[in-house]
């Protein structure tokens, strides 16, 4: 219906819908918000008023309403997946290879000037869906059923001529992001598919913006970077020339503030770091990867103390990389009397100093991690832990028969605390290890059947007959 009207009518239409964004509630923007998710029996209600914006496109002396027009309404959000978003039309219309359109290209970067002027935000999404040269497809425009507006406009373009559209795109994305630490990131993505002039205007770009930005926005732009530079080394074709102004910038770009500086580090999996990795030997990477997470540890124990490693831990995502690089440079006690200062923290389940103290304890030795665990128990006696607070202490480490001795010791409140909330640990793994029948028995008394089950599994060949039934 929309889509007849607008053909019959293309002036009246779009002053009607304009006159409907103009007013505070947006009421033509309803037809978007009450769009349905995108399921087997989705409602896609705003896909008529798509359609008419559509049809209008073609004809060159609408264009430039329409694009405001669709850049106005693509600031709603579209529940559910579809692919008929105001968005994606803006890009049908400026595509660079089969534009859905039959206005002239000078007319369409005139038209795509405005939309960088009036709508800023969404004209530099626009440039970046354009500035794509992989795969791509498209969907077909809806054409005019009456009017010749689409005439000569239904094939592609010519090679020049979607190459020019491409360079005018990507040189307008470059000037976006001049100052905005998102939009870097977004060209910084595009700079395989740059030719070398807008490789170096990019790179200009990024060392004027290195010395303005805070720490949050150097890093941003710093791992876009980085992932850059680990593609292109392992994957890409780019030359170690064309790289070099980059590695100069991964360096330049390093925040200021040494948590922010190394958290990347110590990432889940492996972080694209900015070198080239042997096919097959991940073992220099890996080396590679384990001097710099030393040297960072290095640097923040250096200059802020175990307290740095503390705010390092709350900023990572794998605070429980952290313990081995520091039970090789701390005095037990000094670890110890951190982990004091700390305990509420540690006592967090599943929180970032808990995981960095249990892989403290499973990379200290067994006699220097009961040490440790004695140290915080004695504290926590003396300070009034109730059980649950000195068994959330114990269940930390490695699981044996001298930590269940030390639990034992702590009377028969903690005792049953630790076996109700206790994991096991590599114990579960070895039914030869002492006290594996003993460690069933007592997850057992604590009502941990499906825990046992699973457990006894390791042990099947040797488990107890009584005990399974």
């Amino acid at each position: 219906m929309l889509r007849d009207l607008a053909e019959a009518a293309p002036k009246a239409f779009l002053d009607a819908v304009q006159a409907s964004l103009a007013k505070p509630d947006k009421p033509v923007t309803r037809l978007i918000e009450e769009t349905s998710s995108s399921s087997t029996f989705g409602q896609c209600w705003h896909a008529d008023l798509l359609w008419a914006l559509e049809t209008l496109a073609w004809a060159p002396q609408h264009l430039l309403r329409v694009c405001l027009i669709l850049a106005e309404i693509s600031k709603v959000p579209v529940k559910g997946n579809w692919a008929n978003t105001p968005l994606s039309v803006l890009g049908g219309i400026f595509r660079a290879w089969l534009p859905q359109t039959a206005a002239p290209l000078p007319q369409r970067l005139q038209v795509l000037d405005q939309l960088v002027r009036r709508e800023p935000d969404v004209a530099f999404q626009l440039l970046d869906a354009l500035v794509e040269t992989g795969p791509s497809m498209a969907m077909p425009f809806a054409h005019p059923r009456w009017r010749d507006d689409d005439s000569g406009a239904r094939g592609a373009v010519t090679a020049g001529e979607m190459m020019a559209m491409l360079c005018e795109a990507a040189d307008r994305m470059v000037d976006m992001a001049e100052g905005h630490a998102e939009r870097i990131v977004a060209v910084v993505a595009k700079l395989g598919s740059f030719d070398e002039g807008r490789t170096e205007t990019t790179a200009a770009m990024i060392d004027r913006f290195a010395f303005r930005a805070d720490d949050r926005q150097r890093d941003l732009v710093r791992s876009a970077l980085r992932r850059h530079l680990h593609w292109q080394r392992n994957y890409g074709e780019a030359s170690e020339e064309r790289l070099a102004p980059f590695d100069q910038l991964h360096t330049t770009l390093a925040p200021r503030d040494l948590i922010l500086r190394y958290a990347w580090l110590f990432t889940s999996g492996f972080p694209d770091m900015p070198i080239a990795v042997p096919q097959d030997d991940y073992r220099q990477e890996d080396g590679h990867l384990e001097r710099l997470r030393r040297a960072g540890v290095d640097e923040i124990l250096t200059e802020e103390g175990l307290e740095g490693i503390g705010r390092l831990a709350g900023q990572c995502e794998r605070p429980d990389l952290l313990g081995q690089f520091l039970v090789d440079r701390c005095p037990l006690d000094e670890l110890l009397e951190w982990l004091l200062r700390n305990v509420e923290g540690v006592l967090v389940e599943g929180g970032a100093l808990r995981q960095l103290a249990g892989s403290m304890m499973w990379s200290l030795p067994e006699e220097k991690e009961h040490a440790l665990l004695s140290g915080l128990v004695a504290k926590g006696l003396m300070t009034g832990w109730d059980d649950q607070a000195i068994a959330r202490i114990l269940v930390m480490g490695r699981d044996d028969v001298a930590k269940w001795d030390l639990v034992a010791a702590q009377g028969e409140g903690v005792d049953c605390a630790y076996w109700a909330i206790t994991g096991g640990g590599l114990w579960r793994h070895d039914s030869d290890a002492p006290g594996f029948d003993h460690a069933l028995r007592r997850l057992l008394s604590a009502g941990r059947v499906r825990t046992v089950l699973k457990s006894a599994r390791w042990g099947r060949r040797k488990l107890n007959p009584d005990l399974l039934l």
